[in-house]
């Protein structure tokens, strides 16, 4: 891993993820495998129908609407939007074909772990009870040995803004204002919004927004995320403007971009992680926002 050439006085974060560790420069960056907590085991697999427990059963039994929460915190929906843009900065697992099909069962292929919703049969109106639940696609380790399968993170590990400006250069440059330091918006009235995706269109006929994650229009909360942290951009770079326009548009670009991650992080580390977790785990496992550089940044798989 230590064999990947790195510019020692590039002063800006790649924006892919690589030399952020000059030892091991792959390391967090986008497209590399996830890390586990545990080896895996794939001598169960594929699960024949009723040796796990269902799915929705688990997730109605821990989530249903009968779970009462309670803290002492005031926190609000933003909050939630909050921690998840921190997921989709640092995890995005590879889709596999998307021909593949699990259902009807039994599916002819090891790619499917098919769901059975066994207590809410009309949720999938064409194969009643079967969720399509195709497999992410399998890698090789980071290393290049043989070994057993692993699953590919397509974003960089970092938390590094990857969900704001993309996680490889083609995807900046097409959120990029050509020529300028700013970043791409489209301009409805006086409120700059995201880019849209040429001429798709969701089914009630809005244009699909584009950001540096391709989760950007999930959500109307996620969107509007996006979009405050473009402006953001946006707004640093016409501050710098004012105070160093011997700056060219790379600088003020590079700059502005520096500014934005130190605010995403301080956001994370200081409002959002201490809350979500307690203060008590962010110190057994060190969540700081002092780099570390012994740090094994590499998300977990299981984290996801």
């Amino acid at each position: 891993m230590s064999d990947m050439p790195c510019n020692f006085s590039y002063p800006y974060r790649t924006i892919d993820g690589s030399c952020n560790n000059l030892d091991n420069p792959l390391l967090g960056r986008s497209f590399t495998p996830f890390k586990r907590f545990l080896d895996p085991d794939y001598s169960y697999f594929p699960f024949p129908t009723n040796s796990v427990p269902d799915s929705r059963d688990l997730s109605k039994t821990l989530f249903g609407n009968n779970t009462q929460t309670s803290t002492e915190q005031q926190i609000n929906d933003f909050f939630v939007v909050a921690a998840q843009m921190i997921l989709h900065d640092t995890a995005l697992a590879q889709r596999n074909n998307a021909s593949i099909q699990c259902c009807p069962l039994p599916a002819n292929t090891t790619e499917c772990m098919p769901n059975l919703f066994r207590d809410s049969p009309n949720l999938n109106t064409h194969n009643p009870a079967c969720h399509n639940f195709v497999r992410n696609l399998g890698v090789g380790s980071l290393s290049g040995m043989y070994g057993p399968r692993q699953q590919l993170n397509v974003v960089t590990h970092y938390l590094d803004g990857s969900t704001i400006y993309g996680s490889t250069q083609e995807e900046l440059n097409s959120l990029r204002e050509p020529n300028s330091a700013k970043m791409r918006v489209t301009n409805v009235g006086n409120n700059a919004l995201l880019p849209t995706m040429g001429k798709a269109v969701s089914p009630n006929n809005c244009p699909f927004f584009r950001g540096g994650d391709r989760r950007a229009s999930a959500v109307i909360t996620i969107t509007t995320h996006h979009t405050f942290w473009i402006r953001e951009h946006n707004y640093i770079v016409d501050g710098l403007l004012k105070l160093r326009n011997d700056w060219d548009n790379e600088t003020l670009f590079q700059e502005a971009r520096k500014i934005v991650i130190a605010e995403f992080q301080h956001i994370a580390y200081e409002e959002i992680l201490p809350l979500l977790l307690g203060e008590d785990n962010m110190q057994y496992f060190q969540l700081y926002s002092t780099f570390q550089y012994n740090c094994i940044a590499v998300i977990n798989i299981v984290t996801i």
